[in-house]
Order: C-alpha cells, then structure tokens, then sequence
C-alpha cells in the first residue's frame, strides 16, 4: 500500500513541482527523517534535497528567536520575580520552583494560543479577588500577598518576555507568538519561495494564522492525513479540527481539500495472541519478529505499540538476532 507521504510526493511531481526549491514543513522531527527516506525511494536521479523542517524550526526562524532550555528559563524567570517583588514577600527559589514551572506552561498556552495578556491576567485577577471575598475589610497578610501576585502577573509577563526579546531567546509560546508577527515580512522576502504542510491535525492559534496567511499568498500546499470514516462522522473527535478548518478557512471556498483517503474501511489481517503476564508478551514479539524475519520480510515498516513503557528494557533484550536498526520513540528515565 503507497503510504500517504508517498502519495503527496508523487502529487507535487504530478505538478511539475521542482522538489528541490521546495521547503517542507512538518509535525516532528522523526517525520523529516521518513520523507527523506520516502524521497529517495521515489526519486529515480541525483537531485538536492528539498529543505525539510519541523514546525519548531520553521517558528523559530520566522520569529528570529532561539529557543531556551528549560533551566535557564527558570533562572530567568526568578531573576523578573524577584526585581519586581517586594523581599519581604518573596517566596525562596525551593518554592519559586514549585510554582514557576506551572506558571512558565500557562504563559507558553496563552502565547501559542494568541490569547491577549493583559486581558486574560486581568480577568484571572478579579476572578481571585472575588474568591478571598473582596469586600472583606480585614484581609490577612497571606491573602493579600496572594492577590497582589495576581495583581502583578501582567507586569512580570511583560518583564519577562522583554528580557527575553532582548536576549533574542524564547520559549516555545513566545516564539510562535513573535513568528505571527514577522510572518507579512517573512512572505515579502520570500515571494517565490513554496512550503508544504504535510501530516498536521489539531492546530494551535499561531499556527493555524502562519498557515492561512502562506496558503493566501499562494506560498504554500498542505495536505491533511485523515480518513472519510472519522471526517465524515461528525461526532468522531478524529476529525474534529480538520472538519473545522475545512469549513472555516477562507482557502477552501476556492481551492480544492487535500485529502481525505479511504484506507480505513479496506480488508485487514489481523491476528490475536492471548499471552499471560508482560514478560511472556515480550518474548511473544521477540518471537512473532523473528517468524517475520525468517520469512524474508523486512521490519523498516513493523511497530511495536507497547501499552506499557515501562517494558521497553526487556522488549529490546528479547529483540532477535539479524535485527540491525530500531527506532525509539519513547522516553527512557535516566536511572
């Protein structure tokens, strides 16, 4: 079965698409590393490759930003909490941690969302104000440190973020929200330049404008990855924000959807194997692998879908013999 990163690439060559001018965009960095592989199987003479990005990249160089580990951001964050809060109210940097991590995710959503600060700080400050009941005239010293945090959240988001511009660093949030920003500058200077969107589902704001703004300045394709099963059942959550894009963008009232395939309604083989206890499991896949193997069959398209990571250790140990490359997708703890 022609896969679907095969499939877009034979349309773009059906175009009479030049693949190497062109600059491919998509959800991961793993899913470069298979169109490449896909590239190669279908090009049958020496070309360049074709520029292929991920999102990340692709954000981080619309908004001229690099983007900052998680540490240093912390350290940067504290440096903004403590110039801009009192010593005597100042929490030490233990607890800071505590707290700051879950703050630094809220600013990265509301950034990569577009969402209007001052407004959302605003509205999230009264909204704690009316639960320590602000009509109360005593109010504890506790109580009123913690509202005049939430008073204050706006500046210390804006004092932040400003350190950081200077620096010309950024979290995930802030680069996307900077990339929205250049991107009319970004397609001035990059007028006969095409992207591909390849393999993209749920979107968020940054996006989904980034997007929009290339497709109606003619400087881009995407292809979506879904199937009529879960696109045409509207209560099939599958299918629930490409069934909105389709209706909602503009792009669509006069150009043509792609694609919506047929795959998951085909005949399928499907075997089921009832094996106690998880190492009996594992030594059933190092087994069902090796029959493969000595079929001749190759393992470059075979997964391996554990519903339990923590068996990732004695599944490689049971892996047969003659099996050179596997790709890990999932994480592996330190100890």
């Amino acid at each position: 079965m022609i896969t679907f990163l095969s499939e877009v690439l034979v349309d773009l060559i059906k175009k009479d698409l030049k693949l190497s001018d062109l600059t491919f965009i998509v959800p991961s960095r793993r899913a470069s590393v298979i169109l490449k592989h896909e590239l190669s199987i279908l090009t049958n003479k020496t070309i360049f490759s074709p520029e292929i990005v991920s999102i990340e990249t692709f954000t981080e160089k619309l908004s001229q930003l690099k983007p900052i580990s998680n540490t240093e951001l912390l350290f940067q964050f504290y440096e903004t909490y403590t110039k801009l809060t009192p010593k005597e109210e100042r929490d030490s940097f233990e607890t800071f941690s505590k707290w700051a991590q879950i703050l630094l995710q809220d600013f990265n959503e509301i950034d990569r969302y577009l969402i209007p600060q001052e407004k959302i700080f605003n509205y999230l400050s009264a909204i704690q104000d009316l639960k320590h009941w602000s009509l109360e005239e005593n109010k504890t010293d506790f109580v009123k440190n913690y509202l005049s945090f939430w008073n204050k959240l706006n500046s210390i988001y804006s004092h932040f973020t400003e350190q950081l511009l200077e620096r010309e660093v950024g979290y995930q949030g802030l680069i996307y929200r900077e990339a929205v920003e250049h991107i009319e500058s970004y397609i001035q200077n990059n007028e006969t330049k095409k992207h591909v969107f390849v393999g993209f589902n749920a979107l968020n704001s940054a996006e989904e404008i980034i997007i929009q703004e290339l497709l109606g300045n003619g400087l881009a394709e995407i292809y979506w990855d879904i199937d009529s099963q879960f696109f045409n059942n509207k209560h099939h959550d599958a299918g629930l924000f490409i069934r909105q894009y389709k209706t909602n963008w503009r792009f669509y009232n006069s150009n043509s959807f792609n694609w919506i395939s047929n795959y998951y309604t085909h005949e399928k083989q499907i075997e089921s194997y009832a094996i106690p206890k998880n190492i009996g499991q594992v030594k059933q896949i190092g087994s069902i692998l090796k029959l493969l193997l000595d079929d001749g069959e190759s393992l470059e398209k075979t997964a391996v879908i554990l519903a339990d990571e923590d068996l990732l250790i004695p599944v490689l140990n049971s892996l047969p013999h003659g099996l050179e490359n596997v790709n890990i997708t999932m994480g592996l703890p330190l100890k």
